[in-house]
């Protein structure tokens, strides 16, 4: 079975593709679509190795459970590579958490990477732009 892992960069269409073809797609199964996958990514990109190592087994059995053996499964997140909440984390080391995560699920046979990027002064600008809007919509006092 084929797993493709999608991680976009903000701003290069990401979110578009998860709402209006990966979840609406009868051949696809997006199995980030649930709010329970947000914190086991938030495991895979944030937890130190000694606590990462104890919730792995937790991580991998979530993830198993949601493989689909007749559909097309995308672990997509387009804020994957995109530290939130001015968390450090080493996108490097996550990413290989990740792929070691999917292999380590039987069931999966051909894992494929899928990566959005866009010319950096256009997703700079692109970037800015939504969030400029972003919080001046929070705090009209900045405008």
């Amino acid at each position: 079975m084929k797993l493709f892992i999608h991680l976009g960069y903000p701003k290069t269409a990401s979110t578009f593709l998860n709402s209006n073809f990966f979840s609406k797609h009868n051949q696809v199964n997006l199995i980030t679509e649930n709010e329970e996958a947000g914190s086991f990514i938030q495991s895979i990109k944030y937890l130190d190795e000694d606590r990462y190592e104890k919730e792995k087994l937790k991580i991998i059995s979530f993830f198993e459970s949601k493989i689909l053996e007749k559909k097309i499964n995308i672990f997509s997140d387009e804020m994957f590579l995109v530290p939130l909440g001015y968390k450090l984390y080493d996108n490097k080391n996550a990413i290989k958490r990740l792929y070691e995560i999917f292999l380590s699920i039987q069931k999966i046979k051909d894992i494929k990477f899928l990566l959005m990027i866009r010319k950096p002064e256009e997703l700079f600008l692109s970037y800015y732009t939504d969030e400029y809007h972003r919080i001046i919509f929070h705090d009209k006092n900045l405008d």
